[in-house]
């Protein structure tokens, strides 16, 4: 896997603008979320195709779209995390896989973007590519993923609006991995 340094910024029409290159580590396999009402931070990932080039980097986007540069140390190194805004103006990053093994670590964001440190937590947050989105009024839903020597697993958690994880409930529909969530509606 050849991993590029490319973003496209998408207007509200929906139009996406070609490739821009620069701006921060390349990287595959990380996520983003909102933050701080208009703002939005891309944060962990992989700079090659092994776990064991997983980084603890982010990069703030302001609400122009331009990346900042990358701030280092930013809880455990892992790609294949998840992310999904909260609390209406903050952003909380779950899951994934390091270097030697998949991570519980949860690492929420503040409404200027600062990312807190790493924070064990259960209902399987270990889980490497969860599906994360908001919903309703501040609150996120976590569902999905794979499980190492598992494979993929059915469940979701319901995020509230302080970014603590509710309890483990059955997934209606199929369980899957890798895939994404978006708010949709008013």
């Amino acid at each position: 896997m050849t991993v590029v340094n490319h973003r496209n910024l998408v207007n509200s029409s929906g139009v996406v603008a070609g490739d821009v290159t620069g701006a921060g580590t390349a990287r595959a396999n990380g996520a983003a979320c909102e933050y701080g009402g208009d703002k939005a931070i891309y944060a962990y990932g992989s700079t090659a195709s092994s776990l064991a080039d997983a980084v603890s980097l982010s990069n703030l986007i302001n609400n122009s779209g331009v990346i900042a540069s990358d701030t280092t140390g930013v809880g455990t190194a892992r790609a294949y995390v998840s992310a999904c805004r909260y609390g209406g103006d903050k952003g909380i990053f779950t899951g994934g896989a390091g270097p030697t093994s998949q991570t519980d670590k949860t690492n929420l964001v503040n409404n200027s973007g600062v990312v807190a440190t790493d924070s064990d937590s259960s209902y399987y947050s270990w889980a490497s590519s969860p599906l994360m989105a908001e919903y309703g009024v501040g609150l996120g839903i976590k569902y999905s993923g794979s499980l190492l020597n598992t494979g993929v697993i059915s469940w979701s958690h319901l995020i509230t609006s302080s970014g603590t994880y509710g309890s483990n409930v059955s997934l209606v529909g199929s369980a899957r991995q890798g895939g994404a969530g978006a708010r949709y509606g008013t």
